[in-house]
């Protein structure tokens, strides 16, 4: 039987390569019912946070269904994650991770694209787990397209 700890850590790195892949129905599944995806930013110029996307599940599936439909970069995006954090009490979780996210453009060059930490909230439903809340709070703050994607 695999530990909580190791189940949870395998679904944060899991929901980048979902991203990663643009299987975004399978990212959007990560997600409980009443589940809220969060983009923050410390913005110096206000001195406080600045949240760029704000949705809930319905409204995140929407938008990475969308995704399709739009003229991004070429190339390709790709998460690097490291779980730092994985704290299980009875049905209820929280994570944390550092993530990282590399753009390959057509001609294969790579470049940074985003750095950041996931601070996740989980709920076990029946026998898996699912996100209630993920914030991904940025150090990046100049994102090129796709930045419309979450990350």
């Amino acid at each position: 039987m695999m530990y909580e700890h190791d189940r949870l850590s395998r679904l944060i790195h899991l929901s980048g390569r979902l991203l990663d892949q643009e299987s975004f129905e399978d990212y959007t599944a990560l997600f409980a019912e009443a589940g809220e995806y969060r983009l923050v930013t410390k913005a110096p110029e206000v001195a406080q946070q600045m949240t760029w996307i704000l949705l809930n599940r319905q409204e995140l599936g929407a938008l990475l269904a969308s995704a399709p439909k739009h003229v991004w970069n070429t190339g390709q995006r790709s998460h690097l994650i490291s779980v730092e954090e994985v704290a299980v009490e009875g049905d209820a979780a929280y994570s944390t991770a550092g993530f990282c996210v590399f753009h390959t453009d057509g001609g294969g060059a790579t470049q940074v694209y985003a750095v950041g930490r996931y601070e996740d909230r989980w709920r076990r439903e029946a026998e898996d787990w699912k996100l209630l809340k993920r914030v991904a709070r940025l150090q990046t703050r100049a994102l090129t397209p796709p930045s419309a994607i979450p990350l």
